[in-house]
């Protein structure tokens, strides 16, 4: 079963797991190896995976399932974005009217020997879809309280979107909200001969596979204790931001990397007139 698992992220994927988990696309190009650094992966105490985590790309659903399952936790029913490995817990309002809070820190693996013992995966996220949402995120809904944004916030709203493209393509822009995940991955060092990736999972697919992480991570609980928590979801029409066809080369040119190793296609956040032109 790993085995298929990986051969799935190297081919690029499938719409969802089958039942065979046969593959049938063409495989991407392999990720390249690493030195492992134990400190860039997170070890939830309630499953044996350990997860490599960037910005934008489910980190803070992955910090929230660790953090609602730690001892102590259980009241809480929501979870939103803190920094670094922190994540933030809510619960339902109280008698008078407020909602507890609590900020908990997700657990990162401690050694080699312990990440060697559990299931290893990361998960990606098209990078056109993953660029629209950071700039979403931090500068229509936040308006740039996020410090490294506040820069776009200062010039006119019609000139935002293509400055912000425009400085993250020629490399000035390097925020881990919009850095290439590929870097992340190299940077972070996840994947080495002696222990790789058992998956690469695609975010969009994430609903579906994660039944068969917590499987492959000896979860103990139960299917709905240990549904995934869809925390920092912010809903938005992404392919607006894809219509400037000058802007959208540019932004495939600097995606392009990704969209290979990954198996991802422009066509899938904007409109194929659009990309053929």
């Amino acid at each position: 079963m790993v085995a298929a698992v990986t051969a799935w992220w190297r081919s690029g994927g499938s719409s969802q797991p089958s039942s065979s988990h046969s593959v049938t696309t063409p495989r991407a190009p392999p990720l390249p190896m690493g030195v492992l650094v134990p400190g860039h992966w997170y070890c939830p105490t309630a499953a044996d995976y350990a997860s490599q985590i960037q910005a934008k790309v489910g980190s803070t659903s992955l910090k929230a399932w660790d953090a609602l399952h730690q001892d102590g936790n259980g009241n809480f029913s929501q979870a939103f974005p803190y920094l670094g490995s922190k994540v933030t817990l809510t619960g339902p309002p109280g008698a008078d009217g407020t909602r507890p809070l609590r900020v908990v820190e997700t657990r990162r693996c401690e050694s080699s020997a312990e990440l060697r013992r559990r299931w290893r995966f990361a998960l990606i996220r098209h990078p056109l879809r993953r660029l629209a949402s950071a700039y979403h995120d931090k500068v229509v809904i936040e308006r740039c309280i996020y410090e490294p944004f506040k820069w776009v916030c200062g010039l006119p709203p019609e000139r935002r979107w293509r400055a912000f493209v425009g400085e993250v393509v020629a490399g000035r822009f390097r925020d881990v909200h919009v850095v290439s995940q590929a870097d992340g991955l190299l940077g972070s060092h996840v994947h080495t001969r002696e222990m790789p990736l058992h998956a690469l999972i695609r975010i969009e697919q994430l609903d579906a596979w994660w039944p068969y992480v917590l499987k492959c991570s000896r979860y103990r609980g139960s299917a709905s204790e240990g549904a995934l928590l869809h925390a920092n979801s912010k809903p938005a029409n992404y392919s607006e931001y894809f219509q400037d066809k000058e802007l959208l080369a540019q932004l495939m040119q600097h995606s392009l990397r990704e969209e290979r190793w990954f198996g991802y296609s422009a066509v899938e956040v904007a409109s194929s007139p659009a990309v053929a032109q």
